[in-house]
């Protein structure tokens, strides 16, 4: 990229073509142990003699460009911040490399001076004993409509950690529910991140509106999508988190040409399209499956059940 060219031509000018040497570096930390936009599955983050360099990831429609290795490590101190559960699997990778060797970009963050902060909440670094951290997501179903905003507060003072919202179309699932209009109404009144279950019958032609109103994520069911993979990605591109549901009588195994995509398997534990039905025990040996499946291909994938969820 031209841009790069031009940043690097500055840089080298301005600091006379000697590497400064910077009194903090403030760092980020990404869900797959990326930082300063160095990837693992791209090539250039290793690079050593440049000190500015272009991205592009595959699931982006815009170019990054960020400082190398080399100059970042010019440096007095690093400083990391890492907040939130999806980050605590690569970050035990990033702190515990397997086998003594550095698995991500940010193992190779080492400071001239040796000083290496990090800088973690609970829920990226969760204690021994709570090694796999729950999160519980309030269906927005079981709500009286009357009261709705009272209701979302009163689960938020309860601890739930984001909302979900099952959308139904009366074809796909024998049952018609929410739209969009109480989506956005949702949006107004939280903060807590909304899980948008699309049990519609073709989702890609609502993926824009349902993203437009507020969702943060769009979850879709594998049955009945004969091009999953083209609505996966439309989701990703529209900037959302991505999830696919599998209902009670489709196999696990069917989840393993997608996983590598997703966010997060939902799978339901009964039925779809009515509340309140009673949790099928036969579902229980998939959900271990599933998470068998995950641990192999995408370990920061989450997984989550729906329906029958009770003590």
């Amino acid at each position: 990229m031209a841009a790069v060219e031009e940043y690097e031509s500055i840089l080298r000018h301005y600091f006379a073509d000697s590497p400064p040497c910077f009194d903090l570096v403030f760092l980020g930390f990404g869900v797959d142990g990326h930082t300063a936009s160095l990837f693992s599955d791209d090539s250039k983050w290793n690079e050593t003699q440049q000190w500015v360099s272009g991205v592009q990831k595959s699931t982006e429609d815009f170019p990054r460009m960020t400082l190398t290795l080399p100059l970042l490590n010019q440096t007095k101190m690093a400083l990391f911040l890492v907040a939130g559960n999806k980050k605590a699997d690569a970050l035990q990778r990033a702190l515990k490399p397997i086998g003594g060797k550095a698995m991500l970009p940010a193992n190779q963050i080492r400071p001239s001076s040796g000083q290496l902060n990090w800088f973690v909440d609970a829920f990226a670094f969760p204690s021994q004993d709570d090694t796999r951290y729950i999160e519980i997501a309030s269906s927005i179903l079981a709500a009286d409509f009357a009261h709705l905003a009272d209701q979302v507060d009163e689960v938020t003072r309860s601890g739930a950690h984001r909302l979900h919202v099952d959308v139904m179309d009366g074809h796909f699932v024998p049952n018609l529910s929410i739209g969009t209009p109480i989506i956005r109404s949702l949006r107004k009144v939280t903060d807590l991140m909304l899980d948008t279950h699309l049990m519609i019958t073709d989702p890609d032609s609502f993926l824009e509106t349902f993203a437009e109103c507020g969702s943060d994520s769009l979850i879709v069911h594998l049955e009945g999508n004969h091009n999953l993979h083209r609505t996966v990605q439309k989701i990703r591109n529209l900037g959302k988190q991505v999830g696919v549901v599998i209902n009670p009588a489709t196999p696990a195994c069917a989840l393993e040409e997608i996983l590598e995509d997703l966010d997060q398997v939902l799978v339901m534990t009964v039925d779809p399209g009515f509340g309140h039905q009673t949790f099928i025990p036969s579902t229980l040996p998939k959900i271990r499956l599933v998470r068998s499946i995950i641990e192999r291909i995408n370990p920061l994938c989450e997984l989550a059940v729906d329906g029958g969820i009770n003590g």
